[in-house]
């Protein structure tokens, strides 16, 4: 069975950096979902006197997707997992200036840097020419707990 050791060999660790910040995050490797799809996008034009239409390529577009499951052994693990949900939640947003105040005001917000991240997952997610990350941008994120595996209670993280 392949599913332990893809929660502690390095090769299936999940890693996620975002880029305008250099703040990482790992997941162990425990991947419930994956696909890679591309799509040419072509732009058709009829004409007349042609049965087809003239096409124009215009690019081609990937998205992938993840899924993976975060498992928690004990509650120090827990909390370690929930710090990292918490990290990859923010590389959602981009980097802000920072915000002028005129007397007790704040004066606007100026985008710094976009939210791009560089992600890595074995030999599936990377670049392939160079090894390494895989510069691109979450298109969304969902986070759904497993509520029916139960949780540690309140007083397990007090103890920790």
């Amino acid at each position: 069975m392949l599913m332990p050791r893809m929660r502690t060999d390095d090769f299936f660790k999940i890693k996620i950096q975002h880029l305008a910040t250099k703040n990482r995050t790992e997941f162990q490797g425990w991947v419930t979902e994956f696909s890679d799809k591309f799509t040419s996008n072509w732009t058709p034009t009829n004409v007349y006197g042609r049965m087809d239409p003239l096409a124009t390529f215009s690019g081609t577009s990937r998205i992938i997707s993840l899924g993976f499951d975060v498992v928690s052994d004990s509650v120090n693990e827990a909390i370690k997992n929930l710090r990292k949900v918490d990290a990859l939640i923010t590389f959602l947003y981009p980097v802000y200036e920072q915000q002028a105040f005129t007397g007790n005001q704040r004066v606007g917000q100026t985008i710094k840097a976009a939210p791009l991240i560089g992600l890595e997952w074995t030999n599936l997610i990377a670049d392939a020419s160079a090894g390494g990350q895989l510069v691109g941008y979450l298109g969304g994120l969902t986070y759904a707990p497993d509520m029916k595996e139960g949780g540690f209670g309140a007083s397990d993280f007090r103890s920790s």
